[in-house]
């Protein structure tokens, strides 16, 4: 049972990997916790104070891949069932463009328990004091999505991931923090206790996905670089 909590723990959040003020982004990582370090990601929580009973996690690593191509892969909402495999459904309520939308997730869950759902807001933007790309979602309330379906609603306080280019461009210094409740009936000591591998497991499936053959760098992601690479003033490689 341990074992099916985790995978249904796990399979809640990997699919939110994504709004809140800059000061709440540039927080100090002082006021994280080390949890462990292990293939090459530093894992850290830190407890909130907003009253919840779950704890925030963070992981830090590495992926050799541009932030192009992470971008191309958290975006790309057709494909996700294909690497989120406890994802039952996805639908994209209202995209406004590729950097916002709002969409509604079931995962599905272990019996006993009922499956889970979850509305988020998604918001890419490109800070240029942090020279990295902000990938931020939270749990919406949203008219639009589907109503009385039995599942338990799961919320994302909040969840963020950081792309920072490094080595020209052809890698990614990969920040990923998130703060969520599966909610309903599951201890809160049991999903704490599970969620501590959570940065680890999503940064090693973001890096067997970015190589996965057949994934390629999204078009409108490569436009939405290139302009704000020109708006925000950002040299880039001549190869990128």
């Amino acid at each position: 049972m341990h074992n099916q909590c985790m995978t249904f723990f796990l399979s809640i959040l990997i699919p939110f990997c994504f709004s809140l003020s800059q000061a709440s982004i540039a927080a100090s990582p002082s006021t994280w916790t080390l949890v462990n370090e292990e293939e090459g990601v530093k894992s850290y929580k830190k407890i909130e104070d907003d009253g919840s009973r779950t704890v925030a996690f963070r992981g830090e690593g590495i992926v050799d891949v541009s932030p192009i191509r992470i971008l191309s892969v958290l975006s790309d909402t057709d494909r996700s069932p294909e690497w989120n495999t406890n994802m039952k459904k996805l639908t994209v309520i209202e995209k406004k463009d590729i950097t916002h939308r709002i969409q509604y997730i079931e995962t599905r869950v272990p019996f006993p328990y009922k499956n889970r759902e979850v509305v988020v807001e998604i918001k890419t933007t490109w800070n240029k004091e942090l020279g990295a790309i902000i990938i931020e979602s939270k749990s919406v309330e949203d008219d639009r999505a589907p109503k009385d379906t039995g599942h338990v609603r799961a919320k994302i306080m909040y969840a963020r991931y950081t792309l920072k280019p490094i080595n020209d461009w052809k890698s990614t210094d990969l920040t990923i923090e998130i703060h969520a409740d599966p909610m309903g009936n599951i201890p809160a000591w049991l999903v704490n206790l599970f969620q501590k591998s959570w940065a680890r497991k999503t940064i090693a499936g973001i890096r067997k996905r970015v190589v996965t053959p057949g994934i390629v760098d999204l078009p409108e992601i490569r436009t939405y670089i290139l302009a704000e690479a020109k708006r925000l003033g950002v040299s880039l490689p001549e190869n990128l």
